[in-house]
């Protein structure tokens, strides 16, 4: 679909059974029954404090660093759109 997600919901897409689907020049999202998941609305903005003592209030009696959202298998490597696009039309092919 070469839509641009953050890899959390990258993630959901590919391993947690959401989907993400095109439609009359539409994306939209459905979660794992099928049900088309609406907008939701902006959350207020937040400072660095606020979100940094949130945290800290709500795991700091958890093992949690800046790695621990890091998948174990990424290695760096970015996204390679060339190949991307050229595996897309070569399927369109056949």
């Amino acid at each position: 679909n070469l839509v641009l997600l953050c890899r959390h919901h990258h993630r959901l897409v590919h391993e947690g059974g959401f989907a993400c689907r095109k439609n009359d020049d539409e994306i939209c999202f459905e979660d794992r029954h099928g049900e088309r998941l609406e907008e939701q609305p902006e959350h207020e903005s937040t400072t660095l404090e606020e979100a940094m003592a949130w945290m800290y209030r709500t795991y700091e009696d958890r093992d949690i660093d800046s790695a621990s959202c890091t998948p174990k298998y990424h290695a760096g490597e970015t996204m390679d759109y060339g190949y991307a696009v050229s595996v897309m039309f070569e399927n369109r092919s056949r």
